[in-house]
C-alpha cells in the first residue's frame, strides 16, 4: 500500500467515524456495557464461584493480625 492511498484511506475512516450520529454511538457502548462476561457466557456460573472462592481463601491466608508482628517491625536494642 503506497503513503497516499493508506493517508486516503485513514482519512475515510475519520470522516466516517465523525459522520455517525451521537445517539447510535450511545447505543453500541449500552450494548458492550451489557453484555455479560465471556467467562459466564461460555462456561456458566461455576467459574465464577471457584474464581469468588479462591480469591477469598487466598486473601484470608495473606492478611496478618495486628496483634501480630513481623519479625523485621522489631526492633531489637
Amino acid at each position: 500500500m503506497d503513503g497516499s492511498e493508506y493517508l486516503k484511506y485513514m482519512t475515510e475512516q475519520v470522516v466516517s467515524y465523525m459522520e455517525i450520529p451521537s445517539e447510535e454511538e450511545e447505543k453500541k457502548q449500552q450494548k458492550m456495557i451489557s453484555r455479560e462476561p465471556w467467562l459466564t457466557k461460555w462456561f456458566g456460573a461455576a467459574p465464577m464461584g471457584l474464581m469468588m472462592w479462591w480469591n477469598n481463601k487466598t486473601d484470608k491466608k495473606n492478611k496478618t493480625h495486628p496483634e501480630v508482628r513481623s519479625v523485621n517491625s522489631t526492633h531489637y536494642r
